[in-house]
């Protein structure tokens, strides 16, 4: 089929991506990137805010107080992500500001990142707000229901629990059985969705990353650096297998070391989690140090000032975002074996070690022998984000025209 025209993308997403700062955002980030190399794309996000309810272009914003009490129940954070339907079902004029526009705009193919709103997207295909007919990639992330389970275990119980985890399901089967055509981070991903919907053509596209060319904030973090011999960073989103992961760290043995001579800087929101779980606080003399307030360019400088990145984490679905980056860095890695769930292909890189102990990983903080960078040419040769996603807009044009052929 011949295509006269530059086709539209509607990327739809649960949260607002044009500044990332963690997994989902920067993948939905740099895909968008890609397709807008060959489509016209827009992306619907979704944010809390202090203010009243708006919509600004395709974005929503929901007041912040409002929208959790309206989730009630006990942490509303752990159902936010298709709590956004429920804020929709329930503010006609904001809905109908950008299902507005949405037509207006008149998308010929819906990217749907992550299930959890896909029933937005059924909602407008019945209502006309767009084609029925309209090409629908689903972009899977995790198999999340699997994921909410570990998470929902922790806040629900009973009844309750296998309500959410219903919920969940339906909605991941759905997404799945209603697009036209996936892509997922992992062949085990990859694998869920053909035993959900067989004759769908699902393609794998695993997680990548950039590899840091500029450190303008070197100086800052050599100063903090200074405090001990080796400095160790783990950088994470608040997310259960980050917090959990790091606070096994914290109760085997990696209090016990001197921070003198080691200590482990903990960047990003995984910090406040952290906090909020465990109520574990910054002390003096500590070898573990939590700095929440980053930038993109304080965690690009810090890890090339680093001794090396530590990534304990034993939990959790999808591919590891944080794994490639440290890959790409070529800096030294102390990794469990599940941090590479998807990359299996790079654990014997150069300067990666092994180990699903936490006191080994805590005794090869103290005993790693380093060396400043490690020669990483599998890494840096595929896991660029422009060497994963160069061929995506290519599959999603030629599976659009064998639909519309």
């Amino acid at each position: 089929m011949y295509i006269d025209k530059k086709l539209s993308v509607l990327q739809v997403t649960t949260y607002p991506i044009d500044e990332p700062d963690h997994g989902g955002k920067f993948r939905c980030f740099n895909i968008r990137k890609f397709l807008r190399n060959h489509f016209n794309v827009q992306t619907v996000s979704f944010e809390m805010i202090e203010g009243d309810d708006c919509t600004d272009g395709f974005k929503v914003k929901l007041n912040k107080e409002t929208f959790m009490k309206e989730l009630h129940g006990k942490l509303p954070w752990a159902y936010i992500d298709w709590g956004y339907n429920i804020a929709l079902d329930s503010r006609d004029s904001l809905y109908e500001k950008l299902t507005a526009k949405i037509k207006k705009y008149n998308p010929d193919i819906i990217f749907l990142e992550q299930p959890f709103l896909g029933p937005l997207v059924e909602k407008m295909k019945k209502s006309n707000v767009v084609s029925d007919k309209c090409f629908v990639v689903y972009s899977s992330h995790n198999i999340e229901f699997a994921l909410k389970a570990e998470i929902y275990k922790d806040v629900f119980s009973g009844e309750e629990l296998q309500k959410k985890l219903n919920m969940v399901k339906n909605i991941e089967l759905d997404a799945i059985s209603s697009a036209n055509m996936s892509i997922a981070v992992s062949q085990e991903d990859v694998d869920f969705i053909k035993k959900i919907s067989p004759d769908q053509e699902v393609f794998l596209y695993q997680n990548g990353h950039s590899i840091i060319n500029e450190t303008p904030n070197a100086e800052k973090w050599q100063k903090l650096f200074s405090q001990a011999q080796r400095n160790w960073v783990f950088v994470g989103s608040w997310h259960p297998p980050n917090i959990n992961g790091i606070y096994n760290l914290i109760t085997n043995s990696l209090m016990d070391l001197d921070s003198s001579k080691v200590k482990l800087w903990v960047l990003g929101s995984v910090g406040l989690g952290l906090e909020a779980t465990y109520s574990f606080e910054n002390k003096a003399g500590s070898p573990i140090e939590i700095i929440t307030d980053v930038t993109n360019e304080d965690i690009d400088s810090a890890i090339m000032a680093s001794s090396g990145i530590v990534l304990p984490v034993w939990e959790g679905g999808g591919s590891n975002l944080k794994t490639v980056q440290a890959l790409l860095s070529r800096k030294a890695i102390i990794s469990t074996k599940h941090a590479f769930r998807g990359l299996d292909e790079y654990v014997t890189e150069d300067g990666v070690t092994i180990t699903d102990s936490p006191d080994e990983i805590v005794a090869a903080l103290n005993g790693f022998p380093l060396r400043d960078l490690y020669d990483r040419e599998l890494s840096i040769s595929t896991l660029p984000w422009d060497k994963i996603l160069s061929t995506l807009p290519d599959k999603i044009l030629y599976e659009y025209s064998r639909l519309n052929s």
